[in-house]
């Protein structure tokens, strides 16, 4: 389960390294910002992303990358 305010700690501390790509298992732009961190587009990338997310809020946040596992079990018809 992903954590909001984790992301968004991340994307604003470590987005000059693509860290909050990683967090989310976004492993390719994990890499690409990784190898052109020294461009600081990854940084630049990572404060607007943290920004979208600010506005769009934690349930949005959840609906997306929280999908609910639980609410799989017992969702059939009985009879």
């Amino acid at each position: 389960m992903k954590k909001f305010w984790n992301f968004i700690a991340i994307a604003v501390l470590g987005g000059v390294f693509g860290l909050q790509e990683f967090y989310m298992n976004r492993i390719g732009l994990g890499i690409a910002a990784v190898l052109f961190w020294w461009t600081c587009i990854p940084a630049v990338v990572a404060f607007i992303e943290a920004l979208v997310w600010l506005f769009r809020g934690e349930d949005e946040f959840n609906k997306k990358f929280n999908y609910e596992q639980g609410s799989i079990q017992g969702g059939g018809q009985e009879g």
